[in-house]
């Protein structure tokens, strides 16, 4: 019988260490990152007093921003919680569990909105008075949470691919 290592072309245990703790690191950092942006949310909306003044039902609209917020971490802490499984299963020979699919699409939108909300920031440095201190580090945060997003994706493709070649070897 074949073992996941007896071909070439087959990763042995330090690749699969390799990409496990790459899993484990981007999801661990699409959470972290995901604290920073409600951080940076919660400050701009305190340090912007008037943002929904002016507007129709401006208490109802920081109940719906706080309720975003919440939802925003969550979802990234779930990404990271399902990005930490997937790697500690794929270190274990013997889960066979179905690998987990939902928490790559919710990192996919997530990650659409850095891409979406990269211009904004570009846009807001031109259009406002702020210096660049002000703006810059937010760009490289946005920049780095991309990076991230990227990593968590090569990673969890690489992770689907060896466990599948290690469920058709038990199959065997």
């Amino acid at each position: 019988m074949e073992t996941l290592n007896s071909k070439p072309n087959q990763p042995d245990a330090a690749q699969l260490s390799r990409v496990a703790d790459i899993l484990t690191l981007s999801g661990t950092g699409f959470a972290a990152f995901g604290i920073w942006s409600i951080i940076k949310g919660l400050i701009y909306y305190w340090t912007n007093p008037g943002y929904f003044e002016g507007l129709d039902n401006p208490d109802l609209l920081r109940i719906f921003f706080s309720i975003f917020l919440i939802i925003s971490l969550a979802l990234r802490v779930y990404v990271a919680r399902c990005a930490r499984k997937e790697s500690a299963a794929l270190l274990d020979p013997s889960d066979n569990k179905k690998p987990r699919i939902l928490y790559l699409i919710i990192a996919g939108i997530i990650t659409f909105g850095y891409f979406a909300s990269l211009p904004l920031e570009i846009y807001s440095f031109v259009q406002s008075d702020a210096g660049l201190f002000d703006i810059v580090p937010s760009i490289i945060v946005e920049l780095t949470c991309i990076y991230m997003a990227f990593q968590l994706f090569s990673s969890a493709i690489h992770t689907l691919r060896y466990r599948k070649l290690r469920e058709q070897q038990h199959a065997n």
